[in-house]
C-alpha cells in the first residue's frame, strides 16, 4: 500500500540537513552522545538507571538495544550501554532518526505495516548519518578505491552488518548516487569533512588545492547554508 511506503527521501534529506548544520558533528565519526546533549533537547539514558529512576524495567522498554519514549512531553533514548560500541552508537542514531522524522512512538499499538515503515526509514537514517553516501562516492571517485563492508566497518566505525547492508543498498540495481538529486548538500557535505576524506588518502596520492581555491569554497558553502532547501 503506498501509505506505507517508506519516505527515503525525506530521511536522506533530513540526515543531509543534520550532517550540514551541526556544530558539533565536525569529523566522521561523531561522538553521538555529545551532539544529542548539546544540539537537542533529546535526555539520553542507559538501561541500568531505567529501574532506579524511571520505574521501568529494560524488558519492559521491548528493545534490548535501545528505544525513545516520550515522558511527560520530554523525549528520552534509553539504550543499552554494555553492548558492542558501534552497535550500540547505530542503535541510539536509530532512535533520533523515529525523533526527526516525527514518527508514531507508540511502536506496541501501532500497524505492523507502519512499525516496519519506520524501522526502514530510522535504518535509512542512520545509514545516511553515520556513512553518507555523498563522501563514500566521493572516495570511490577520487581515489578510486574498492570500498568494501570491511573498509566501512574500520574507517566509519560501524558494525558489520551496518556495513554489508550500506553496501548492499549502495550496490542495488538503480543509480543510487542519483535518486536524491541534491548537489549542494553533496557539495556541502564534500566541504565540511574534506579533513576526513583526506585522510583516507591512498599512499602516493596528491591533488593541489590553492589557498584561493579553499577560500572560495568556503564562502560558497557559507552562502548555501544560509539558502538551501531540501526538495
Amino acid at each position: 500500500m503506498e501509505e506505507f511506503k517508506p519516505d527515503f527521501k525525506t530521511a536522506y534529506c533530513m540526515a543531509n540537513d543534520i550532517l550540514i548544520q551541526s556544530h558539533t558533528i565536525e569529523t566522521i565519526p561523531f561522538d553521538v552522545r555529545k551532539y544529542l546533549r548539546e544540539e537537542t533537547d533529546i535526555a539520553l539514558r542507559k538501561y541500568r538507571t531505567t529501574r532506579r529512576k524511571y520505574g521501568i524495567a529494560v524488558p519492559d522498554l521491548g528493545s534490548d538495544d535501545a528505544l525513545i519514549v516520550e515522558m511527560g512531553g520530554k523525549y528520552i533514548i534509553f539504550y543499552d550501554e554494555l553492548a558492542y560500541p558501534p552497535r550500540m552508537v547505530w542503535s541510539i542514531v536509530h532512535e533520533m532518526g523515529h525523533f526527526y522524522l516525527n514518527h508514531n512512538l507508540d511502536f506496541k499499538n501501532i500497524s505492523p505495516e507502519l512499525y516496519e515503515k519506520q524501522e526502514i526509514e530510522a535504518n535509512f537514517f542512520a545509514a545516511q548519518l553515520l556513512m553518507p553516501d555523498q563522501i563514500i562516492w566521493e572516495l570511490v571517485e577520487r581515489y578510486q578505491l574498492d570500498i568494501s563492508a570491511s573498509f566501512l566497518q574500520e574507517r566509519f566505525k560501524v558494525s558489520n552488518d551496518a556495513a554489508e547492508k550500506r553496501i548492499e543498498t549502495l550496490c542495488r540495481q538503480f543509480d543510487y548516487k542519483h535518486t536524491y538529486p541534491a548537489e549542494k548538500d553533496k557539495d556541502l557535505i564534500i566541504l565540511k569533512f574534506g579533513s576526513f576524506i583526506n585522510s583516507l588518502k591512498p599512499s602516493g596520492y596528491y591533488k593541489y588545492s590553492s589557498f584561493d581555491e579553499e577560500e572560495e569554497m568556503q564562502k560558497e558553502r557559507d552562502s548555501w547554508i544560509s539558502r538551501r532547501r531540501c526538495h
